[in-house]
C-alpha cells in the first residue's frame, strides 16, 4: 500500500511540476502572484498539492508575522512568477532583506525550483527550509543554506543533495524515528516550527552576503546532515 501511494504521489508531483512548467512558459517578468497580497517579504512560504494539505505553512506564516518577520504564503504553482517578482524588486533595491523560502511537500520541491529560477536571474537566496519534499533535488548554487526536515521511511520524503561545486550548507534532518509524524502533518509540528523559526532568525541576522560566507551553522539541535533528529 505504501509503495502504491508513493507511486501515485510521484505521478502527482510529475503532473504538477509539468503544469507549473507550462504555466512558467507563459509567465512574464511582471506577472505577480495572486493568492496573497503581493509585497516584498522576508520569508516566502509555499503550500503543497492543491493548497489544502499544507496548512501548517499558514500557521508558520502567522507565527513569523507575530514575531515581526514579514512572511506570506503562496500556492506552489506560483513559484515561477513569484521568483520573477522577487528578482525584479531585488534588482530595484526594494528587497533589502535576505531572501528566505520555505515549503512543504510539493511546496518544498517548488521552493527549491524557485531558488533555481532566482539563480538564473542572478539573485542570492540566504535560506531554504523544506518540509518533506517528495523528489530529490540538488541545492542551487545561489543558496547559502538548506535545512530539510524529512522522513526517510514514510514513503514520500526525499533528501536534498549538494551539487558539484556547491559552497553552501545542506542539513538533511531525518525524523524517521518520530512515530507520531508523517508526510501529512510534518508541516504542522510545533517543535519543527520552532526550529525553522530559529534558522530563519539566524539567516536574517547574518551580515554575510555571498552564498558561501552566508552559510548558516546548524545551531538548533536538529541533528547533523544525514543524521536523525532526536524528535
Amino acid at each position: 500500500m505504501m509503495r502504491f501511494l508513493r507511486v501515485v504521489g510521484l505521478l502527482a508531483v510529475a503532473l504538477t511540476l509539468s503544469m507549473a512548467g507550462a504555466e512558467a512558459q507563459h509567465a512574464s517578468k511582471t506577472q505577480s502572484p495572486t493568492s496573497y497580497p503581493v509585497r516584498v517579504n522576508q520569508v516566502y512560504l509555499m503550500r503543497g498539492w492543491l493548497d489544502v494539505f499544507s496548512l501548517g505553512m499558514d500557521d508558520l506564516t502567522d507565527k513569523l508575522n507575530k514575531k515581526g518577520i514579514k512572511a506570506a504564503v503562496y500556492s506552489h504553482l506560483e513559484y515561477y512568477a513569484l521568483a520573477d517578482f522577487v528578482a525584479e524588486k531585488y534588482k530595484a533595491g526594494a528587497h533589502k532583506h535576505p531572501i528566505i523560502i520555505v515549503g512543504h511537500s510539493i511546496g518544498a520541491d517548488t521552493a527549491i525550483l524557485m531558488a533555481a529560477r532566482l539563480e538564473e536571474l542572478k539573485v542570492p537566496v540566504r535560506l531554504i527550509v523544506a518540509f518533506d519534499p517528495v523528489a530529490t533535488h540538488t541545492a542551487p548554487g545561489n543558496v547559502a543554506s538548506v535545512v530539510n526536515f524529512y522522513q526517510s521511511n514514510n514513503g514520500w520524503g526525499a533528501h536534498v543533495e549538494r551539487g558539484a561545486g556547491y559552497r553552501g550548507s545542506v542539513n538533511n534532518v531525518d525524523i524517521a524515528k518520530a512515530a507520531d509524524i508523517n508526510h501529512f502533518n510534518i508541516d504542522k509540528v510545533g517543535k519543527l516550527h520552532l526550529q525553522a523559526i530559529s534558522y530563519i532568525q539566524q539567516a536574517m541576522s547574518s551580515k554575510a552576503a555571498g552564498p558561501a560566507s552566508a552559510a548558516i551553522p546548524a545551531k538548533p539541535k536538529t541533528g547533523n546532515a544525514g543524521q536523525r533528529s532526536p524528535l
